[in-house]
C-alpha cells in the first residue's frame, strides 16, 4: 500500500496573516505518512506562533520514530504502538504552547487547534483537539471522524442547533477545547483500517466555515491529482468570503506505488 498527500494553506482575502501551520511528511510511493493541521488563536501574532510551536513538537518528538528510507516516510512503530506515541506528541505540543503563553505576557493565553493523522501499516491513525476536522471519504461517501470541540458543535449535538445554523452562528468560532490553553488537555484518538482508493481529509474551520463536508468530499476527490482537490477546496472557500485563515491537507492510500490517480 502507498500514501500520498498534499496541503494547501491562504491568509484569506481579508486578515492579513496566516495564523494556521500544516506540515505534510510524506512522499509519493510512501507506505506511511504524518499529516498535522492547526488554527492558531491569540493576540500579537500569538496564533501564528502556536500553532507552528504545536505542528513543529509533534514532529520532533515523532521523529525517533520515523525514518527516511524507502524513498519517503517510513515508520518504525508498530501499528499498536502508534495512538500512545500520537497521543504523547500531542501532549507535548500541548506542554510546549502551555509554556512559550505563560513565558511571555504578549502572548498569555494563546493556543491552538492540532488534527494530526498518521498512516501506518495500512492504518489511520488520527490525535485531535479543538475545532479542525478529519474526514474519511470512501467510495464517494464521507465520515467525519473528528468532533468538533466548539460550543455550536455541542448544541447541535444537544439538537438545539441544525447543522446549517451552525455554520453561520455568531457564536461558531468558540471552542470547548484547545492545545496549550492549559497546562492539560483531553486529546480524541481513532485508528480505522484504511482500504484502497480512501482519501483524508484534515481542514480548519476557515474552510468548513464555507464548505460542507460532502462540497469537501467532492473536490477532494475530483481529477487525478491529489494537489489540484486541495487548491480547488482553498478556492471556492475564498470565493464565498475568505473571511478565515484556510488550510487544507489530502492524504489518498492506494494500492499502486504512484497513487496520484487513486
Amino acid at each position: 500500500m502507498h500514501v500520498v498527500a498534499a496541503g494547501r494553506s491562504h491568509p484569506g482575502r481579508v486578515r492579513l496573516t496566516n495564523e494556521d501551520s500544516f506540515r505534510v511528511e510524506v512522499q509519493p510511493g510512501a507506505e506511511a505518512g504524518l499529516c498535522v493541521v492547526a488554527d492558531g488563536m491569540g493576540g500579537s501574532n500569538a496564533g501564528e506562533v502556536a500553532s507552528e510551536l504545536a505542528v513543529r513538537t509533534v514532529f520532533d518528538v515523532l521523529k525517533p520514530a520515523l525514518s527516511a528510507g524507502g524513498g519517503g516516510c517510513g515508520v518504525r512503530a508498530t501499528a499498536e504502538d502508534t495512538p500512545e506515541l500520537l497521543a504523547g506528541a500531542v501532549l507535548a505540543a500541548n506542554r510546549a504552547v502551555y509554556r512559550a503563553g505563560q513565558e511571555d505576557p504578549l502572548r498569555a493565553g494563546m493556543g491552538t487547534t492540532l488534527t494530526a493523522a498518521l498512516v501506518l501499516d495500512g492504518m489511520l491513525n488520527v490525535a485531535h483537539v479543538g475545532d479542525s476536522r478529519a474526514l474519511l471519504v470512501r467510495r464517494g461517501t464521507w465520515q467525519q471522524v473528528t468532533t468538533d470541540h466548539s460550543l455550536v458543535a455541542e448544541l447541535v449535538r444537544r439538537g438545539g442547533l441544525t447543522e446549517g445554523e451552525a455554520m453561520v452562528h455568531p457564536q461558531r468560532n468558540v471552542l470547548t477545547r484547545a492545545l496549550g490553553t492549559e497546562a492539560e488537555v483531553a486529546v480524541d484518538l481513532l485508528q480505522d483500517p484504511l482500504e484502497p482508493g480512501d482519501t483524508v481529509v484534515l481542514c480548519t474551520d476557515g474552510v468548513t466555515k464555507y464548505l460542507t463536508n460532502r462540497e469537501i468530499t467532492r473536490l477532494a476527490t475530483h481529477g487525478r491529482k491529489i494537489d489540484e482537490g486541495a487548491e480547488m477546496i482553498v478556492e471556492l472557500a475564498n470565493s464565498r468570503g475568505g473571511s478565515d485563515n484556510l488550510t487544507v491537507v489530502l492524504i489518498r492510500f492506494s494500492a499502486e506505488a504512484d497513487c496520484r490517480g487513486a
